[in-house]
């Protein structure tokens, strides 16, 4: 499925798949935060896809270790420690990795979630990234084995659960402050990952 030279293209096509969506997430956490999420996010994301192309790594795990050390060091956010959080999880499961297939990301993802979790305390349903991850990561679990239309279908899935994020109050972060007020709009992290989803699939599926 994936090697280091395919996380090279991948990260370069997601930089500009968070780029598009910068307005959205911007527009997004003004209504419940300070607004700058989709400008950390398309920063962020671009730096490690310079980065990439400046080190070429030339293993999965020095790979994501860079990643990890990157975004944290240019989108110094909540939303950026959590990825950079996933990044270094990723890098620590591809110590003896040479590629990674379906069956073994969904491993990943599932020791990303609960690193996660550990690290802020949030869990499903606290209307964070975690909303959108979860269920396209129980999704992958359940279907690992359907070839090339699982990642269409899993894409879908992490949108609509970054959609229902609208109906959730949040209950940890800054956003917790707004409480109902925040009712009725979509967890920026949660859309962050939906549109990594996404992007993941047209690479794959191209």
């Amino acid at each position: 499925m994936f090697t280091v030279e395919n996380l090279r293209e991948f990260l370069i096509q997601a930089s500009g798949d968070i780029a598009q969506a910068k307005e959205e997430l911007t527009r997004l956490d003004a209504q419940a935060g300070d607004g700058d999420l989709g400008v950390n996010m398309e920063a962020g994301f671009q730096a490690v896809a310079d980065q990439f192309e400046k080190e070429r790594p030339e293993t999965l795990q020095k790979a994501f270790l860079m990643a990890a050390m990157t975004i944290n060091s240019v989108s110094p956010s909540t939303l950026g420690t959590m990825i950079s959080v996933v990044f270094q999880s990723f890098s620590k499961d591809c110590e003896e990795r040479k590629e990674i297939d379906s069956e073994y990301f969904s491993v990943m993802l599932k020791n990303a979630a609960k690193k996660m979790m550990n690290l802020g305390g949030a869990k499903p349903g606290d209307k964070t990234i975690l909303d959108s991850l979860c269920p396209y990561m129980d999704f992958v679990a359940e279907h690992e084995h359907d070839g090339r239309i699982l990642w269409r279908e899993a894409a879908q899935k992490a949108k609509e659960a970054a959609d229902a994020t609208a109906q959730l109050v949040p209950s940890v972060g800054r956003a917790r402050m707004y409480g109902e007020k925040a009712k009725g709009i979509r967890d920026g992290g949660a859309v962050l990952f939906s549109v990594l989803a996404k992007s993941l699939a047209d690479y794959l599926v191209k």
